[in-house]
């Protein structure tokens, strides 16, 4: 009897689970329409599964009590901000990451907008402390990583998060560099690299869709921020 009764538990959280997403993405979709969105931008679906396995970590403590999730990378793969993570005791730019927190608290009406968010430290911790984040990265397996953080966080209603990279042109479709050691310092190759076909499909992580800032701003507008934090970090 125990039995039957979780089955029919579950079966009914599948259904209401199913159905909150279908009306999350019907909303979305309107809303998008409504406060139009650029064509151009790519808002990742922070319901989609990810069917690839890699290592997520509970944070250590900054401020002595905000602490979030983390998906990391193969440190062989990213020894610089995967491999700053050394069994929660040490996080990428732990400073930094402190200065924004310690500004946050201070000034209760901003938000953060996090350019070039990576696995997303400063958009976990930002988003963990009840704030608004609008972030942006253009490398698919970051984008991942960072919409599984979000998952496992439960910040849903907390962070915008666009694929894209921003770029003086909108709509150009071009190729990062790669480094087989530092899968976070891509750059934009420029010199050629306008013949590139995008899709938001590719397997190719390294065909990236540019957008301009100035494309985001209906997001923010639509969500009432008007005062946030910009952090820039992509290479030039």
């Amino acid at each position: 009897m125990k039995v039957l009764y979780n089955k029919i538990i579950q079966k009914i959280f599948s259904i209401i689970f199913g159905l909150s997403i279908s009306y999350y993405l019907i909303y979305f979709q309107i809303k998008r329409n409504i406060i139009n969105i650029s064509s151009n931008i790519h808002i990742v679906d922070l319901y989609a599964t990810t069917p690839t396995k890699f290592q997520c970590i509970k944070t250590k403590k900054l401020l002595n009590n905000i602490s979030t999730t983390i998906c990391l990378h193969e440190i062989k793969r990213d020894k610089y901000v995967s491999g700053a993570y050394g069994d929660s005791i040490s996080i990428w730019e732990e400073k930094q990451v402190t200065r924004i927190l310690q500004l946050l608290i201070r000034h209760p009406h901003l938000h953060l907008i996090d350019i070039g968010a990576n696995i997303g430290t400063y958009t976990m911790y930002a988003a963990s402390l009840g704030r608004f984040v609008l972030a942006i990265d253009c490398f698919a397996p970051n984008i991942i990583r960072l919409r599984r953080s979000i998952q496992l966080m439960n910040l849903f209603s907390q962070v915008i998060l666009i694929q894209n990279a921003v770029f003086n042109h909108s709509g150009q479709s071009l190729r990062l560099s790669i480094d087989t050691r530092n899968i976070g310092g891509q750059r934009i190759h420029l010199l050629g690299n306008y013949s590139y076909k995008y899709n938001l499909s590719t397997k190719n992580p390294y065909i990236v869709k540019t957008i301009t800032f100035n494309e985001v701003l209906p997001i923010l507008n639509a969500y009432g921020i008007r005062s946030a934090l910009m952090k820039i970090d992509i290479e030039g």
